[in-house]
């Protein structure tokens, strides 16, 4: 009789441990959890957004968007101070093409984007020699829509031919194989995309083909490039040309004219 309440109490003590073990799974060695739930990739951009710029962001600026078939697929979209737009959806079928026309300074100008798909979509005089540079087509006839809009593998040579041209106004300021149509830009940041902007003038124009010129704001030299050859010449920025931002650089210009 002495022992049962100890008996009592070792057979209490091994349900309550056999309780537990089977709560913590014991005796199983299994360390598995469960699969978590596979997470959805992230949505496919359905419209375009980006910046507008010449360095400074270009100013009472609207675009007009064409697609793969010459279609207009959005117009009037309006341009905001900093240089920015979105356009929430688009229709129609890619490449899209793009125009933006506005202020430069006192200059009313357009400026031209060519890109395979939606998504990042920024329009400026960069952008603008790759569209003709790719197209072989001045920014009037692409823009009328009855051409075809160029290959994206047309656009990629384009922009391989100005980075290999303008590698020395490039290089510190953006990343090797940077897009131009898609790579950051801030317009007024004086940094990266923007101060390559701020350095350089691109002029385009027709004399037998379509052709892109480019000169230093400030410095000297000139950089010419015709669809599908090689540039000639060359171009060396003034020192600390980018450091003026282009209202500098334009205030600059006018005192050296009336001097």
């Amino acid at each position: 009789m002495p022992n049962r309440p100890a008996t009592a109490h070792r057979a209490s003590s091994v349900a309550l441990a056999a309780t537990l073990c089977l709560l913590a799974a014991c005796g199983g060695g299994s360390t598995e959890s469960a699969t978590p739930a596979p997470v959805a990739p992230p949505a496919a951009p359905t419209g375009l957004s980006g910046s507008v710029a010449v360095g400074a962001p270009m100013t009472g600026a609207t675009l007009r968007v064409l697609d793969a078939r010459g279609q207009v697929v959005a117009e009037n979209v309006a341009v905001a101070a900093d240089g920015s737009y979105t356009i929430g959806t688009l229709g129609g079928t890619p490449p899209y093409r793009i125009e933006a026309c506005g202020h430069a300074g006192p200059t009313y100008q357009c400026l031209h984007s060519v890109v395979a798909a939606a998504g990042t979509a920024h329009v400026t005089p960069l952008t603008t020699a790759i569209a003709m540079l790719a197209s072989g087509l001045t920014p009037a006839e692409l823009m009328a829509g009855t051409a075809a809009a160029p290959a994206a593998s047309a656009v990629s040579a384009a922009q391989d031919q100005l980075r290999t041209a303008l590698a020395p106004v490039l290089d510190g300021n953006v990343p090797a194989g940077f897009d131009f149509a898609t790579g950051a830009l801030q317009a007024g940041s004086r940094t990266g995309y923007d101060r390559v902007l701020d350095v350089i003038g691109v002029n385009t124009g027709v004399a037998g083909r379509p052709f892109v010129q480019v000169t230093p704001r400030l410095g000297s030299g000139n950089l010419y490039l015709e669809p599908g050859s090689a540039a000639s010449g060359q171009i060396t920025p003034a020192a600390g040309a980018a450091g003026l931002g282009l209202r500098g650089l334009h205030g600059l210009v006018d005192r050296l004219n009336a001097a």
